[in-house]
C-alpha cells in the first residue's frame, strides 16, 4: 500500500461492516411488516364481508381505503363499471349509476373526505346494479394540513418527513459537490453531480398537490418517473463508468465519450418517455403518441450501457485481481437493459399498455428493473469498495471472491425466474380479466394464476440464500495473501 493511503482501522471495519449489516435487516424487516400488513388487510376484509358490512352508497367501512390497490375488494364486487358501460348502459342507466356515485361522493365529503381518484376503474357494481365507491389511496384527510400525508403512492410520507428527506439530498448534494470542487473535474463527476442535482430538484414536485387529478398525477411523475428514468441512470452511469476505470484501466476518454453518447439518449428518451405515465389520466390524446415513441426508445441507452460495459472490459489494459467487482459491473449492464429495457417495452405502447397496466407484467417488468438498474450497481460498488474498507488494497481474497460469484449468479438467475413467473402470471391475468369474452373476477383470476407465485416463492428462497452468501462472503478469507493488479496480457 502506498503512502498517501492509510488503511482503515479495526474499527472502522466493523463500522461499516455494522452499518451494512443494519441497512440488509432493515430492508428484510419492511419486507416483512409488508407481508403482514397485507394479510392483516385479508384477514379483516374477510371479516368485513362476513358481517356485511359495505354501505349501498359509497363509503365502505373498511379499516385502509385503500382496499381496491390489492384487488380485495372485488371478490365482493365482480364486475366494475366499465364492463356495463362497455355493454352498452342506456342513458337512464348512466344517469341512475352517476346519481349513486355522486351521493357516495357527498358522503364522502361530509365526513371531511376527498376521494381524488374517481375514475371507472375505482367505481364497482354488484348484481343489484348498486355502485361502490372504492380506492380511498389518493384520499386526502381535510384539517391535517400541519403534517399530512397527502395520501400519494410512493409518496404519502407527511410533510415532516419530505422536509427531512431534502435536508438529506442537500446535504449529500453539498458534500459530493464539494468534494468534486476540490479535486479534479471530470466527466464523470459531473455526471454524478448533475443526477444528484435532478435527484435533489424533481423531488420537490412531491410538494405540490394540486386538487385536480390529471395535475395532480401530471407532476406525481415527474418525481416517480424522472427518478427512475431520468435522473437515476446519469447516477448509474456515473457509477458504473468509475467501476470501469479502476478495474480495466481503460482511457478515461473512451470511457467518457461513451457517457457523453449514453447521457444524451438517456435525458432524450427518458424525459419525453414520461408521456407513458399520461396515457389514462384525462391528458391530450397526443401523449398516447409522444408517450409510445419515446418510451419505445428508452431501451436504447440501456443497450448502448451494456455493450459499453463489455466493450471496456474486453479493451481492459490490466488485470485486476478484484474479479467478482467486473462481473458486478457487467451483470449491472445487462440485467438493467433486460428489466428496464425489454420488460419495460413489453407494455410500453399505448395499445398494449391498454390491456396490460396495473397487472402482473408491471410487477415482472419493476421486479428485474429494480434489481437491474437499482440494486446490482450498489452492490459493484460495495464489492469494489469493501476490500479497501476492510484494509486490502486490491481485492478480497480468492475464497471470498468464489463465495460472492457464488451469490452472484443465484441472486441473478432467481431474480431472472422471478420475473418469468410474473409474466407468466401476467399474461394470464390480461387474458382472463380483461381480454377474453367472458371477463373473471379479480379474486377469481388470482386463484388460477396462483401457481406462478408459488414458483415466484421457491425463487425469492433461492434469492435469499444467496444475499446470505453475499453477506457471509465479508468474513471469509480476510487474512489470506493479497492479489496484485499486473498489465494485461
Amino acid at each position: 500500500m502506498n503512502g498517501s493511503q492509510r488503511a482503515p482501522s479495526r474499527w472502522e471495519q466493523r463500522w461499516s461492516l455494522l452499518v451494512l449489516v443494519t441497512i440488509t435487516g432493515l430492508g428484510l424487516w419492511f419486507r416483512w411488516q409488508y407481508a403482514r400488513d397485507v394479510s392483516f388487510f385479508v384477514d379483516e376484509y374477510l371479516h368485513i364481508r362476513a358481517a356485511g358490512r359495505i354501505l349501498s352508497q359509497g363509503v365502505p367501512l373498511l379499516p385502509s381505503g385503500n382496499f381496491y390497490s390489492h384487488g380485495l375488494l372485488l371478490s365482493y364486487l365482480e364486475a366494475p363499471l366499465l364492463a356495463l358501460a362497455t355493454g352498452g348502459g342506456k342513458t337512464r342507466v348512466a344517469a341512475e349509476i352517476i346519481d349513486q356515485i355522486a351521493a357516495a361522493l357527498d358522503s364522502a365529503h361530509q365526513q371531511g373526505i376527498l376521494h381524488r381518484d374517481v375514475k371507472p376503474g375505482n367505481i364497482l357494481i354488484d348484481d343489484r346494479n348498486w355502485i361502490y365507491l372504492s380506492d380511498f389511496g389518493l384520499a386526502k384527510m381535510t384539517g391535517n394540513e400541519l403534517l399530512p400525508t397527502m395520501g400519494r403512492e410512493f409518496l404519502e410520507q407527511p410533510t415532516i418527513t419530505k422536509l427531512g428527506i431534502v435536508v438529506v439530498a442537500l446535504g449529500f448534494l453539498y458534500n459530493i459537490g464539494m468534494t468534486i470542487l476540490k479535486g479534479r473535474k471530470t466527466v464523470v463527476n459531473l455526471v454524478l453531480l448533475l443526477g444528484l442535482l435532478g435527484l435533489a430538484v424533481f423531488f420537490l414536485f412531491a410538494f405540490y398537490v394540486p386538487d385536480n387529478l390529471v395535475l395532480d398525477k401530471y407532476y406525481w411523475w415527474w418525481v416517480v418517473h424522472l427518478w427512475v428514468e431520468g435522473v437515476w441512470e446519469l447516477i448509474l452511469g456515473a457509477i458504473l463508468a468509475f467501476v470501469l476505470i479502476k478495474i480495466t484501466g481503460v482511457d478515461r476518454e473512451i470511457i467518457e465519450k461513451w457517457l457523453y453518447v449514453i447521457i444524451a439518449m438517456t435525458l432524450i428518451t427518458g424525459i419525453i418517455g414520461t408521456g407513458h405515465h399520461y396515457y389514462w389520466i384525462g391528458a391530450p390524446e397526443y401523449w398516447q403518441w409522444w408517450g409510445s415513441i419515446f418510451s419505445a426508445m428508452e431501451p436504447i441507452p440501456f443497450f448502448m450501457m451494456t455493450v459499453y460495459a463489455f466493450n471496456m472490459v474486453n479493451r481492459r489494459r490490466r488485470n485486476h485481481p478484484n474479479k467478482v467487482a467486473t462481473l458486478w459491473a457487467l451483470g449491472t449492464a445487462v440485467m438493467a437493459f433486460l428489466g428496464a429495457g425489454v420488460w419495460g417495452f413489453l407494455h410500453t405502447l399505448a395499445p398494449v399498455n391498454y390491456y396490460t397496466h396495473g397487472s402482473q407484467i408491471t410487477a415482472a417488468h419493476g421486479h428485474m428493473a429494480f434489481y437491474g438498474a437499482y440494486v446490482m450497481i450498489v452492490l459493484t460498488m460495495i464489492s469494489y469498495a469493501m476490500p479497501m474498507l476492510r484494509g486490502r488494497e486490491a481485492a478480497s481474497s480468492e475464497r471470498s471472491q468464489v463465495l460472492e460469484m457464488w451469490s452472484f449468479w443465484l441472486m441473478t438467475v432467481s431474480m431472472v425466474f422471478i420475473t418469468l413467473f410474473l409474466t407468466g402470471a401476467g399474461i394470464l391475468q390480461v387474458y382472463l380479466q380483461r381480454v377474453s369474452d367472458a371477463p373473471q373476477g379479480f379474486i377469481v383470476v388470482q386463484e388460477q394464476i396462483s401457481l406462478f407465485y408459488w414458483l415466484r416463492e421457491l425463487a425469492g428462497v433461492v434469492f435469499l440464500i444467496g444475499l446470505v452468501l453475499y453477506i457471509a462472503s465479508f468474513f471469509v478469507g480476510s487474512k489470506d495473501p493479497e492479489a496484485t493488479v499486473v498489465p494485461a496480457g
